[in-house]
């Protein structure tokens, strides 16, 4: 496979969300945000088209302050956004017959917004992977232990030390998105075998 795609997304959530694993009343995990780049093996990540797309949430359509902190999506750009049937449907287009990677399980929080607000996803969750095992085990042969909960995807090139053009905040899609693709470049760069990801 030439072509694959990295990929990130953000999420309904509040200050106490992940300590009860969502387990509050009204708590659903929306999908808020999904970012991308397409990859062609042997090239520059920085060439590949990107998608970048804010979701409007059904169940909780006023963002919690934290999650507008924590990401910088602002209660506006999801109030102007499509609803999740129709990103999902343009991400599926702009996907094409790449294989999508995110840094963990990403596909679950699709299909529990899918599963929420009724409609199908509009291509397999076979085809999604997750990266984060080889990922992080190149990370730790390269830089020592580390935990993911103080390097998420958005931090992993500090521990890399590369210079990152800042494109928004960490835990921002698009910015984790282009954190993880510095980072798989400069591994490989580093004798890291991540080819992997495109076999």
């Amino acid at each position: 496979m030439s072509d694959i795609i990295i990929f990130d997304t953000e999420y309904t959530s509040w200050l106490t969300a992940q300590a009860t694993n969502w387990g509050d009343p009204g708590q659903e995990k929306e999908i808020i945000q999904i970012a991308s780049r397409t990859w062609k093996k042997g090239t520059d990540w920085r060439e590949g088209a990107a998608f970048d797309a804010c979701v409007r949430p059904l169940i909780n359509p006023c963002l919690s302050d934290f999650i507008k902190e924590l990401t910088g999506i602002s209660q506006e750009d999801v109030d102007e956004a499509d609803v999740a049937s129709v990103v999902f449907r343009n991400f599926a287009e702009y996907v094409g017959n790449a294989r999508p990677w995110s840094n963990g399980r990403d596909i679950d929080v699709m299909l529990e917004t899918a599963s929420l607000q009724a409609f199908t996803m509009p291509m397999s969750p076979d085809r999604f992977g997750s990266m984060h095992d080889v990922l992080y085990a190149a990370m730790r042969a390269e830089v020592g232990d580390f935990t993911w909960k103080d390097y998420p995807s958005g931090r992993l090139y500090e521990l890399l030390n590369l210079d990152l053009p800042v494109t928004g905040k960490i835990h921002n899609a698009m910015h984790d998105v282009n954190s993880l693709c510095a980072c798989i470049e400069a591994l490989m760069d580093r004798g890291h075998d991540l080819s992997c990801l495109w076999d």
